[in-house]
């Protein structure tokens, strides 16, 4: 799910609607938030993603009888597919990793993001506060539980960030 990521490109064609912009501009906004928006998920298990059929590139990290958490990236570069870029043992490793790699695409820009999770509203508000310190943020961190068909496709466990850069 890029739940996130459409939560920001949500907000961002919101905005150009509230200030009259005509509905040919508010698309215009949101396919420019489109192409810029990336959506990091920090998945504990790949057991629903296997099961569902939505491995792809990550399937010999789903089959690994190595208990990892997984980071898989989905936008528009990827077509929409989930792509596995990073997997650490520990969850405290995978966000600090996945912290680094958005410091990494950002270099130093403003920064707008939404963090969806599924049952661990604790692990999202941490991921909010290490955003909030480490980040120069451009408006709110928004932070919400992603509705029950993401608890089906992804089970329970997961943090998901959708992010972007100002120009």
């Amino acid at each position: 799910t890029v739940v996130g990521a459409e939560m920001l490109i949500t907000i961002e064609a919101a905005k150009a609607a509230s200030e009259g912009k005509s509905l040919a501009e508010v698309t215009e906004v949101a396919n420019k938030i489109k192409q810029r928006v990336s959506e990091l998920a920090l998945r504990p298990s790949l057991f629903h993603f296997e099961h569902y059929g939505r491995t792809g590139k990550a399937k010999g990290w789903a089959e690994s009888a190595i208990a990892t958490v997984t980071v898989l990236e989905t936008d528009s570069a990827t077509g929409g597919a989930a792509q596995p870029i990073l997997r650490e043992k520990s969850p405290a490793k995978a966000v600090e990793a996945t912290l680094d790699l958005i410091e990494e695409r950002t270099k130093g820009k403003r920064l707008h993001a939404a963090i969806t999770h599924v049952s661990v509203p604790d692990e999202a508000e941490r991921l909010k506060k290490k955003l909030l310190s480490r980040f120069d943020l451009a408006d709110e961190v928004y932070v919400c539980e992603m509705p029950p068909i993401g608890a089906v496709l992804n089970g329970e466990g997961i943090v998901e960030i959708g992010f972007y850069a100002e120009d």
